[in-house]
């Protein structure tokens, strides 16, 4: 694995924030402004404006959910709305540069994809998972990933819980755009609403959430009108502060994704969860998780894998006992690392890590 330059980290960092910066300016027309209003016991910036009626006189108000006004990120777009420019040539020199220093892109369908949900800012309410986000870690882990851990034939986006009411997404009417043969898909055990979309090449759209336990399989989507989402148990853990990046199609597409260290780990339980004749996707689970490993170490931060497993580890009996198996499928070096980022936290915490580290208790562990 190949740390990248300081510069290339330089650009994806500027990438990034530009590409989000964009996206943000496009979403508020000049006509409206941002305010702030109280839910619970936190504020939020909402931007207040209104659409034209078909003869150009001003037609309805409506309010659209900014995000955490103590957000620093936020905060800045607000102050700077209406300065920033949509600087398409400088993002795609950014781009084009990262990718020619050996950056992993999407292919045209999974850029379009991507774009497609930035344009309705689906990253408010949704969080992109599986391989498509691992294949954007390269520019917030610093390092090169390795290529074969990145290709798949679906793209796959989370719910997560949203603190206001916002206009629901068509996403039949979005994937039109991006090609007209997607067709409805549903889950075996519910075939009242489609979990995701099919287009002829085979290339799968699905929507999944968090499972809060019980039978159902396929819960009512928050987001998507008229869409169920597939409930998946560890998910929540998964998508719990998702981080910012930058898929690198055309000049970069904002993308919200999993943190990293979270993704491992989550990757050591979902191993455990494969039926016996998915090994290619153990393989690759592994495979993926192993890369962030080695990422983090490379940059110093296996303290990361600490917190994330730390986490994990606390959940209870069944979640110990998947983190135990997972783990035991990690080469020993990789393993090696891991341990290093428990230990290195429980001294930060004054703990004793031998609890934590289960293979401490195996002969040869």
């Amino acid at each position: 694995m190949r740390a990248l330059s300081h510069l290339d980290q330089v650009a994806f960092a500027d990438l990034c924030s530009k590409a989000f910066d964009a996206q943000f300016d496009q979403r508020f027309p000049a006509n409206g402004n941002f305010v702030r209003q109280k839910r619970g016991n936190k504020e939020y910036f909402y931007y207040k404006g209104y659409e034209r009626a078909a003869d150009g006189v001003p037609g309805k108000h409506k309010l659209i959910y900014v995000g955490p006004a103590d957000d620093p990120e936020v905060q800045r777009r607000v102050e700077n709305f209406g300065r920033n420019k949509d600087l398409y040539r400088t993002r795609r020199e950014l781009a084009g540069k990262l990718r020619h220093s050996g950056l992993p892109a999407p292919s045209p369908i999974e850029g379009r994809i991507l774009e497609a949900f930035a344009s309705v800012d689906a990253w408010s309410r949704v969080v992109l998972v599986g391989t498509l986000a691992y294949q954007s870690y390269s520019g917030p882990l610093a390092a090169l990933l390795g290529e074969a851990e990145y290709r798949t034939q679906d793209a796959d986006f989370a719910e997560f819980f949203v603190p206001a009411v916002q206009d629901m997404i068509d996403l039949p009417a979005l994937l039109q755009t991006v090609d007209p043969t997607f067709e409805p898909v549903f889950h075996p055990a519910e075939a009242t609403v489609p979990v995701g979309f099919r287009n002829r090449m085979g290339y799968k759209v699905e929507l999944l959430v968090p499972s809060k336990g019980g039978a159902s399989a396929v819960y009512p989507s928050r987001v998507m009108a008229n869409m169920g989402a597939q409930a998946l148990k560890y998910l929540e853990f998964l998508v719990k502060d998702p981080v910012r990046s930058v898929a690198l199609y055309d000049a970069g597409i904002p993308v919200m994704v999993p943190a990293p260290e979270r993704f491992a780990v989550h990757k050591l339980i979902v191993t455990c969860l494969r039926a016996s004749h998915d090994q290619a996707k153990v393989a690759k689970d592994i495979a993926q998780c192993g890369a962030i490993i080695d990422a983090k170490r490379l940059a110093g931060m296996t303290i990361d894998l600490g917190l994330a497993w730390t986490d994990a580890h606390g959940r209870g009996p069944k979640w110990r006992r998947f983190l135990a198996l997972g783990a035991a499928r990690l080469s020993d070096d990789r393993r090696a690392a891991l341990e290093e980022g428990i230990r290195k936290l429980a001294q930060v915490e004054g703990k004793d890590p031998a609890p934590l580290i289960p293979w401490l208790a195996r002969p040869g562990g």
